[in-house]
């Protein structure tokens, strides 16, 4: 498996890969795809050989020349994040107080706690990401030995002006604290470029793992505001709760507090052949685009993976709610996967199939009937093995069909848990369902059933509706609590 049980949370990465207004994508190079058979050159052109590490002494002595300095007194490092460390672990020593902005670059705050150091966040402001003087000037103490931020702020762009930085210089001069500042800014003109998205994200991946022979890639089709303001996704949550939640889950909170959720699409490899679990919010004409207003990337997403559509062959229905069906056909009503089989619980297609509802019928003769018509559905019933690596197991409640993918492969497991938890808020608060669960009672005596097996089994988790499309979910004596895997 590509990442592990300790890799670190990061919640500021993922923040990074969502926000539609920043005006450069520092989280990533933004270097567009290419072959390299389309360079004037070939490898035998390219010297791969000659000395470039870091401490290569010529290296350092032109640096020291550069600065005047001898070069006893260069520091050379392998990328900034090990000169961030460097220079945190010259200037701090355990429970110092720290002040980082917040969203922060996390190599760089995790440097600070490994460092021991005492952690403060202060919040830039999301009217142009400034990081203000005044605020940092009220949350400074004669404790403050380091004040840590990014210019350009990593990634929304926001360039402190040298009048702030004078500023902050001053603030921290007068307590006795330095301040680190990581430079980093586009390899490129200043000239404005949007890049292309649909919905309210950027058009990234959110990259892949590999569970034992199985390689599982997470894409984002669309991140939704909920319509229903603070917590009333979840009308039971204890206040508390969601206010802790919304601390240690920024990314999943819009400004009116409300719940603002990824929808997750994953394809997933085994035995040499290719799988979609589910399939998004859907086109402008797939019916959640009525109460979304967006229309999802699915397509974009799978290209960018290097996911060919003709290839998959089994289009795995987790359960039948709009956002995990809109690109289950295209917007002329044809199957959008044309090689695949369909398969979706039996108790779910008999629900949309049999439904009064105007609402459930719009969204069968959209999203299911065609492939009805088309003659590609299957259903599922208590448990279909796929292949001897994954299975799709019945976990009712949230809907009558609802089910997940378990795979187990070379020792190592997985869990694509759908909609068995929707916020790592149901974590805190055992029991809590919300409004989505169509039975809320099997939907709780599922989910703590799934959790108690997860608990016993350890399987990386990978959730419909989180920020972070891959995790653990880790017990503790405080509770259970979600584990991003990040890379």
């Amino acid at each position: 498996m590509s990442l592990g049980r300790g890799a670190m949370r990061s919640e500021y990465m993922h923040w990074a890969k969502t926000q539609q207004h920043v005006r450069y994508a520092l989280s990533s190079s933004e270097v567009p795809h290419f072959r390299l058979d389309s360079l004037p050159l070939t490898l035998a052109d390219l010297d791969l050989d000659g000395a470039s590490h870091p401490r290569y002494q010529p290296l350092r002595q032109a640096i020291a020349d550069k600065y005047g300095v001898g070069p006893e007194c260069v520091v050379t490092a392998d990328g900034t994040s090990m000169a961030n460390f460097l220079g945190m672990a010259a200037l701090i020593e355990p429970g110092d107080e720290v002040i980082f902005e917040q969203p922060a670059y996390e190599p760089m705050l995790a440097a600070a706690r490994f460092l021991g150091a005492d952690i403060k966040r202060l919040r830039r402001s999301e009217d142009g990401f400034r990081f203000d003087p005044g605020e940092l000037a009220k949350v400074v103490s004669d404790r403050t030995r380091l004040i840590a931020l990014t210019n350009l702020h990593n990634p929304s762009g926001a360039l402190a002006s040298t009048d702030d930085l004078s500023t902050i210089g001053d603030i921290a001069e007068a307590c006795g604290a330095r301040v680190l500042v990581d430079g980093t800014g586009p390899g490129r003109g200043a000239g404005d470029r949007t890049r292309g998205r649909r919905g309210t994200h950027p058009l990234v991946t959110h990259g892949s793992i590999r569970v034992g022979q199985v390689e599982i890639v997470a894409l984002c089709d669309a991140v939704v505001s909920s319509s229903r303001p603070g917590s009333g996704s979840f009308p039971d949550v204890d206040e508390r709760r969601w206010r802790e939640a919304r601390d240690l889950h920024p990314e999943l909170f819009a400004d009116d507090g409300g719940w603002r959720f990824h929808v997750h699409v994953y394809v997933v490899r085994s035995e040499g052949r290719t799988f979609l679990l589910d399939t998004g919010i859907g086109p402008a004409s797939a019916p959640a685009h009525a109460w979304t207003g967006i229309e999802g990337s699915l397509p974009t997403e799978l290209a960018a993976a290097g996911v060919d559509p003709l290839a998959i062959e089994f289009v795995l229905i987790s359960h039948v709610h709009d956002d995990h069906i809109g690109w289950n056909v295209t917007e002329a009503g044809t199957p959008t996967f044309p090689n695949a089989r369909y398969v979706i619980n039996r108790a779910d297609w008999e629900l949309m199939a049999d439904a009064t509802d105007e609402e459930d019928r719009e969204i069968f003769e959209a999203a299911l009937e065609p492939l009805q018509r088309a003659g590609v559905i299957e259903l599922s019933g208590s448990a279909l093995e796929i292949t001897s690596e994954l299975r799709l197991e019945h976990a009712p409640g949230h809907t009558p069909g609802h089910q997940v993918l378990a795979i187990d492969s070379g020792g190592e497991r997985a869990l694509l848990s759908a909609d068995l938890v929707n916020h790592p808020v149901q974590l805190h608060q055992p029991g809590l369902a919300g409004t989505s669960d169509m039975d809320p009672e099997r939907a709780n005596a599922t989910r703590t059933s799934w959790l108690e097996r997860i608990e016993r089994e350890g399987p990386v988790v990978a959730p419909a509706h989180f920020a972070e499309p891959f995790g653990r979910i880790v017990l503790d004596d405080t509770g259970r609590r979600w584990e991003p895997l990040v890379g």
